[in-house]
């Protein structure tokens, strides 16, 4: 437990709340753990600052940590830390909800009043996508692990949260367009894949038949979006 904690800190976006951090350990280890154990468990290396976020004990712990991960091994480190975001990435896919990843599929800005209080779904529903933008270079099952929760969100949840979304959301140029196919279903994964820089979320999509030339309701193509976010991998995946 205590070497979770210390992969979650020190690898983590932003400094976690306590109760994001013990909502984490709970969905890995389903473990509960209270407040105080957090510095009890990591024998003193970790801190809880006034505004409850839990840090390491001194920035210099934190370089010391990241840095077993490019020179001598000394701790076992290397591997922790290509495994790491992994982990936090399948943990986050774990607390999300059915409307985040729609949300993230549709281009929709996140709405507030979806997230669960107290729960590690306020950083996941942020930062799920950096961590595995992080992790996909190391990993052989991230890519078919999102595809399979995408497709199983869509199908089980996509009628109610496009009715519901709409009746609140009654923005001009916000269109949902209804999926009805699996190829037409790929083609929107292969749009956020190219959207977020997802090269082997990309490749998988197109080695399942996805168009490299759909495109939205605006008329972007995966390749629009690719070139606008820079992503070399995912702009060679598509023009091959």
């Amino acid at each position: 437990i205590a070497l979770e904690i210390l992969r979650w800190v020190t690898f983590v976006a932003r400094p976690l709340c306590t109760w994001e951090l013990l909502d984490a350990i709970t969905c890995q280890k389903g473990v509960k753990l209270a407040k105080s154990d957090i510095a009890a468990v990591c024998g003193g290396l970790l801190k809880i600052t006034g505004d409850d976020r839990v840090c390491l004990v001194h920035l210099s712990l934190q370089d010391y940590l990241q840095s077993q991960s490019m020179e001598d091994d000394v701790l076992g480190w290397r591997a922790v830390s290509e495994k790491s975001h992994g982990m936090i990435t399948v943990t986050c896919l774990r607390v999300l909800k059915s409307e985040d990843f729609l949300s993230c599929l549709f281009a929709v800005p996140l709405v507030d009043e979806f997230v669960t209080q107290n729960t590690l779904q306020i950083y996941a529903r942020r930062y799920w996508k950096f961590h595995y933008n992080k992790a996909e270079p190391q990993t052989s099952y991230l890519p078919g692990m999102l595809h399979e929760i995408l497709k199983s969100n869509w199908r089980r949840s996509f009628e109610t949260f496009r009715s519901d979304f709409l009746e609140e959301h009654t923005s001009s140029d916000l269109e949902i367009k209804r999926v009805s196919s699996a190829m037409e279903f790929a083609n929107a994964v292969l749009l956020e894949g190219a959207r977020s820089g997802m090269a082997k979320l990309v490749r998988l999509e197109l080695e399942m038949g996805a168009n490299s030339n759909a495109s939205d309701s605006l008329g972007m193509t995966p390749l629009h979006y690719a070139a606008a976010g820079g992503n070399c991998e995912v702009i060679k995946l598509l023009i091959d």
